[in-house]
């Protein structure tokens, strides 16, 4: 049995948008739904598995952010990108820092910077499911060992990593776009959300299984 696609909501009260970002963003690998209101965005959360969400955030119904507040209650791995034409009413820092958005891309003449973010979700949400579809396979009753093993792996990890490109928290965190508060917890006790271990994986140049896996454990 083939994998599923993904499955991409985008949701913006301007249909000329919605309409031409299905006709831009179609992809063999994703299922693009398209809605224009808060009412019908739940309607299809509540029928499909959202992979990725693409939102406007200043609507007529409903800001962006209590959408994606309402969804991650449904499915916290859901994958949030923020699509905006107001980044004076909601800037790039804030969306990451306080409401845990993965991407954020003002809007403009082109979907270019778009069309390339989305694109990237699309390869990061399929190795990332992949990869919890194989640790869910080999799953048995001592892995919950190794998995307390891994995540106090990765805070060690992440700090190594840091110190070898000689980078102070705050220098590791302006290059994720978080607080230096942030990067000492994901050095500490908080596992970084999906899009920033990617992006922590591509700072220092290694392996997202090299973050992620104590390679002691077989």
């Amino acid at each position: 049995m083939s994998d599923r696609k993904l499955n991409i909501l985008i949701v913006d009260d301007d249909l000329g948008i919605t309409n031409s970002l299905k006709r831009i963003l179609k992809n063999d690998s994703a299922n693009i739904f398209t809605v224009s209101s808060y009412e019908e965005a739940m309607l299809i959360s509540k029928n499909e598995k959202l992979d990725i969400l693409v939102t406007d955030y200043l609507m007529i119904d409903v800001n962006g952010t209590y959408l994606i507040k309402k969804l991650k209650e449904l499915d916290d791995d859901l994958y949030i990108i923020i699509f905006t034409g107001n980044p004076d009413l909601l800037p790039s820092e804030v969306a990451k820092e306080k409401y845990q958005i993965d991407k954020y891309v003002e809007k403009s003449d082109s979907f270019d910077e778009l069309i390339k973010v989305v694109d990237e979700a699309i390869i990061i949400k399929k190795y990332l499911n992949e990869k919890l579809k194989t640790r869910q396979t080999n799953s048995n009753k001592n892995n919950i060992l190794n998995i307390i093993s891994e995540e106090k792996n990765i805070h060690k990890k992440i700090k190594e990593e840091r110190m070898k490109l000689k980078l102070t928290q705050k220098q590791l965190a302006k290059k994720l776009g978080v607080t230096r508060g942030t990067i000492a917890n994901y050095e500490s006790s908080q596992i970084p959300p999906n899009n920033q271990l990617v992006e922590l994986a591509n700072i220092f140049n290694v392996s997202i299984d090299y973050l992620l896996m104590d390679k002691k454990i077989i």
